[in-house]
């Protein structure tokens, strides 16, 4: 018995090492190298509700930083709502804040994501150990049961905390003039823009 939690054990460190290994759900991208095929093609694929545009964080080149949900991708500039998920009527009243940002002004550009890998670990390795320690008996096997409930739970709460996680991209190192089209998907509106959003220059 005292194998079997020795090797639990290892194995559970040996878990927790790859986790916190991989635990980052942000990936860093420089426009500057010649992959952009490759980089564009991971862009276009992050997370976004139906009806909402992505959560973006801009550093402008003055050193000015400008977070919102992205509406639109023009040739020139990008609009952004600095509240989140602002519904379609309470946002053509023109009444919540909304920028434009110069697509040349933009130093660094981040699509924001969020991670819930923590959370899913700490919920699954509770709940794997409790529920391991009432399906045991007593004495020796109620410690067997919390060890290997705990280590199943872990590997559960990784895999549920890391397919509900967003990944988040940081994007730097941009060349002058550079074309973001590849931003458009992401927007509320990538085709057209309704008519009030046309007023914004």
């Amino acid at each position: 018995m005292k194998k079997l939690y020795s090797i639990l054990l290892r194995l559970i460190t040996l878990f927790l090492y790859i986790v916190v290994s991989s635990c980052s759900t942000t990936t860093h991208f420089s426009l500057m190298d010649n992959n952009h095929y490759f980089i564009e093609k991971q862009i276009k694929e992050a997370k976004k509700n139906d009806d909402m545009g992505v959560g973006i964080s801009v550093l402008q080149k003055s050193g000015n930083e400008v977070n919102g949900e992205l509406l639109s991708v023009r040739d020139s500039v990008m609009i952004l709502c600095k509240e989140y998920s602002v519904k379609e009527e309470e946002l053509a009243t023109l009444t919540y804040p909304i920028s434009t940002i110069s697509n040349n002004d933009i130093k660094q550009l981040t699509i924001v994501g969020n991670s819930w890998i923590w959370e899913g670990i700490a919920a699954g390795a509770f709940v794997g150990g409790l529920t391991g320690m009432l399906i045991a008996s007593e004495g020796l096997e109620v410690m067997a049961g919390l060890v290997v409930g705990t280590w199943i739970g872990l590997i559960a709460g990784w895999i549920t905390g890391y397919a509900l996680s967003k990944e988040e991209y940081v994007i730097k190192e941009i060349p002058p003039n550079y074309n973001w089209s590849i931003l458009k998907p992401l927007s509320r509106y990538p085709d057209k823009e309704p008519e009030y959003l046309k007023m914004i220059k």
